[in-house]
């Protein structure tokens, strides 16, 4: 089911792979890497095509699936970050940013929406602030306790390159 998902989701076909991955996460151990990083991805790529077309809270429940099978992807956050925005939940907003910050400070996008999000404010005292802080312990007890459980290995997969 992985490979043909892979064909699936090559093809444009995200619908077709998502149901392959589903499947194969059904029959594979429980939090198989391979099949996590695969899930995200896709949900990413089906958020961004409801994003796209003005499905802002579809597109929001599908980049916090991509979350959940990877959280370590500061992109998604980015994704979500803008749904929210969209919705507009501003609050959810702020904090999938705080987090996009922390994972990629380097990113580009970040401070276009961090003027627009935190007006008047600084990097510096966002992340320095109670919720910054509750935020980064969440959020590296997260990426923590799934980097220890995945195997590295598949970080060179093709669908990943394609992708990110």
């Amino acid at each position: 089911y992985l490979n043909r998902g892979d064909c699936f989701f090559k093809q444009g076909e995200w619908t077709y792979a998502l149901l392959d991955y589903q499947q194969a996460e059904e029959m594979l151990p429980p939090d198989t890497p391979a099949v996590r990083r695969r899930l995200a991805v896709t949900y990413n790529t089906l958020g961004l095509s409801c994003f796209q077309d003005g499905s802002s809270q579809k597109a929001v429940d599908l980049f916090t699936l991509a979350i959940k099978y990877n959280p370590t992807i500061s992109q998604y956050y980015e994704n979500r970050s803008k749904a929210f925005r969209w919705i507009p939940n501003v609050r959810e907003s702020r904090e999938d940013l705080i987090r996009l910050l922390i994972l990629d400070p380097s990113n580009k996008e970040v401070l276009p929406m961090f003027m627009g999000l935190f007006p008047g404010c600084s990097i510096s005292r966002v992340l320095s602030s109670s919720k910054g802080k509750a935020i980064r312990v969440e959020l590296m007890e997260t990426t923590q306790t799934w980097n220890s459980s995945s195997d590295p290995s598949w970080l060179s997969g093709s669908i990943l390159k394609t992708t990110d």
